[in-house]
């Protein structure tokens, strides 16, 4: 049995990929980062970092929410 079918799993999402994701640029990304709008992403080594898909996806809905 593999351990992580088990458990609901949250992959985390490079920058570029998550920026793509969001429709934007990775500079925009980080100004959202910096203005709060969007959480601190996880620091993956020392010139990377990502994002869990779960944290995008509730970014994404609560923009659309406050655009409706």
């Amino acid at each position: 049995m593999n351990p992580a079918s088990s458990v609901d799993f949250d992959p985390l999402i490079p920058l570029p990929e998550a920026a793509k994701l969001l429709g934007t640029t990775r500079g925009n990304a980080w100004k959202w980062v910096r203005a709060g709008l969007l959480p601190q992403p996880i620091k993956l080594t020392a010139r990377r970092c990502g994002f869990r898909k779960s944290t995008l996806e509730q970014f994404i809905a609560e923009r659309e929410k406050a655009a409706a």
